[in-house]
C-alpha cells in the first residue's frame, strides 16, 4: 500500500512539472483531433447616424492572406519560417484549418491572397456551401518554381445575398523611372508588367420579391482586393504607392462608368494585404502607401485603424494571461464604445507576426499590413433625384484581434494557426441616406 502511494506521488509530481496551461488557440478548439483556430468574438462599433437612413444590407466581410503552399510547405526551407515545425506547414495539415477559420465566421464576402489551391480546394469547398468565386493569378508567381499552381487573389460571395455582374483583373505596370526620379535612360522609362495583381468585381445585392415591391432598389457594390509588393524598404514602398494609385484609379473609373447607367453610385469595399504599415514607427521609412489610400477622393476608412476601439483588442488573450483556466469569451458590452475611444487607434495592432531566417539570422516581423477599407460616402456628382439620397457604407462590428499573450513562441504559422497572417473581418452595412 505504501509503495502504491509513493508511485502515485511520483507520477503526480512528474505531471505537474511538465504540464503547461493551453494557449489561446488550444481552448475548446479541437475538431476531429486536430487543433483549429478558436472562434473570436465581434466588437460593436460606434456608427454615425443619418437622417432618412435606409439599410439595404448588412454584409460580413472576411479578409485573409492564407500563405501560399508554394511559398511555404512545398519548399525545402519551408519558406524560411524559423520556428514552425515541418508538420505544421505542409498543405495537408493546413488546408482544413484554413477553411475552418474562414467558414466559422459565416462571411458573406471572402477575399483571399496567396491562394494557389483555388481550383483544387477553395473553389469546390466553398462552392458546395453556397459561395461563388473569382480568381486572379499572378502572372509570374514564385509558386510556379515548385508547383504548377500560381498564387493569386480571390473573391468569394455568398450567392444567396450577392451575385457577380462582371469583373476585371488588374495587373500593375510601371517603369523604373516611376520609382527612381533620377533615372534618365530611355530603357528606364519603359513600362513593364509587374507580378502584383488586383481583382475588381461589380456585384448586385440579391433582393426578394417583397423587398422589390416595398423598397427602392439597392445600389451596386464594388469589391476590390489586392496583394501589393512585399519588399519592406523605401523602394518597395514606392512600388506600392504606384500600385495602389493604379488600383484606386481603376475603381474610380468603374464608379464613373456605373453612374452612366444609374443615378445611384455603387458602394465600395477594398481589401487586401497591402504589405504597408499605417505608421512610420513600424517600418523605419515613411508610410506612403497607407497615406495614399487615405488621401484619395474615395474617402476610404480602415476598419482596423479608424473604427476598431483600441481597448477591446485581444480580450481573451488578456484574460487568459491573468487566468489560464478561462475557456470562453466574455460577453461583449451592451453599449458600443464612445467616439473618444476610437481616436488615435492602438498603434500596436498587428495582422502578421512571424519569424524568418534572413541571411543566416532570424528576423521577426510584426506589422499591421492587412486591411478592410470602405467608402462611407461614394463620391459622385449624381444623386437619386427622386430621393436626393447618397450611398455609402458604415462598419457596425469588427472581429476581435489577438494580443501578444495569445500567441505562442512559435509565432505564426503554428500548429494552431495555419497562416502567417490573421484573418480579419467586419460587418458592413450598405446604406442610403440624406
Amino acid at each position: 500500500f505504501v509503495l502504491i502511494i509513493l508511485v502515485i506521488i511520483t507520477m503526480n509530481q512528474s505531471f505537474t512539472s511538465s504540464f503547461q496551461f493551453p494557449t489561446l488557440f488550444q481552448l475548446n478548439n479541437v475538431v476531429n483531433k486536430v487543433l483549429v483556430p478558436l472562434a473570436r468574438n465581434f466588437i460593436p462599433l460606434t456608427t454615425n447616424e443619418h437622417k432618412k437612413l435606409t439599410i439595404h444590407s448588412t454584409l460580413r466581410v472576411l479578409q485573409f492572406n492564407i500563405l501560399a503552399d508554394g511559398l511555404a510547405g512545398l519548399r525545402a526551407d519551408f519558406g524560411g519560417f524559423s520556428r514552425v515545425h515541418s508538420e505544421d506547414i505542409i498543405w495537408d495539415n493546413r488546408k482544413n484549418k484554413l477553411i475552418h477559420e474562414i467558414i466559422q465566421y459565416n462571411p458573406d464576402i471572402i477575399t483571399l491572397q496567396e491562394c494557389d489551391h483555388y481550383y483544387d480546394f477553395f473553389l469546390p469547398q466553398l462552392n458546395n456551401i453556397g459561395y461563388d468565386g473569382l480568381y486572379a493569378p499572378k502572372p509570374a508567381s514564385a509558386c510556379l518554381e515548385v508547383s504548377p499552381n500560381a498564387d493569386g487573389c480571390c473573391v468569394f460571395v455568398k450567392r444567396s445575398k450577392i451575385k457577380f455582374v462582371s469583373s476585371e483583373t488588374l495587373t500593375f505596370t510601371l517603369s523604373q523611372a516611376d520609382i527612381n526620379e533620377e533615372s534618365t535612360r530611355d530603357e528606364d522609362k519603359q513600362i513593364r508588367v509587374q507580378n502584383q495583381v488586383a481583382l475588381i468585381a461589380i456585384c448586385e445585392l440579391v433582393i426578394d420579391a417583397l423587398q422589390s415591391e416595398t423598397e427602392s432598389p439597392p445600389p451596386q457594390l464594388i469589391i476590390a482586393t489586392t496583394h501589393l509588393k512585399a519588399m519592406k524598404t523605401v523602394i518597395g514602398e514606392k512600388y506600392r504607392v504606384r500600385e495602389v494609385l493604379q488600383l484606386l484609379d481603376a475603381v474610380t473609373r468603374v464608379i464613373n462608368s456605373l453612374q452612366q447607367l444609374s443615378t445611384k453610385p455603387p458602394a465600395v469595399i477594398i481589401t487586401g494585404d497591402l504589405n504597408a504599415s499605417p505608421t512610420d514607427c513600424a517600418t523605419g521609412y515613411p508610410a506612403l502607401t497607407y497615406a495614399t489610400m487615405k488621401n484619395h477622393s474615395l474617402g476610404l476608412r480602415s476598419v482596423l485603424n479608424d473604427d476598431i476601439p483600441k481597448d477591446y483588442i485581444g480580450v481573451l488573450g488578456k484574460l487568459h494571461q491573468s487566468n489560464p483556466s478561462i475557456n470562453a469569451w466574455p460577453p461583449i458590452p451592451v453599449s458600443a464604445p464612445s467616439v473618444s475611444d476610437l481616436v488615435n487607434a492602438n498603434p500596436g495592432i498587428w495582422t502578421t507576426w512571424k519569424a524568418r531566417f534572413k541571411k543566416g539570422n532570424e528576423r521577426i516581423m510584426k506589422h499591421c499590413i492587412d486591411y478592410i477599407l470602405y467608402s462611407p460616402q461614394t463620391p459622385t456628382a449624381l444623386v437619386d433625384s427622386s430621393t436626393n439620397s447618397k450611398v455609402g457604407i458604415r462598419a457596425i462590428n469588427a472581429l476581435d484581434l489577438f494580443d501578444d499573450a495569445s500567441v505562442s513562441e512559435k509565432l505564426l504559422p503554428s500548429d494552431t494557426y495555419p497562416s502567417d497572417h490573421l484573418a480579419i473581418a467586419a460587418d458592413l452595412q450598405i446604406i442610403e441616406f440624406s
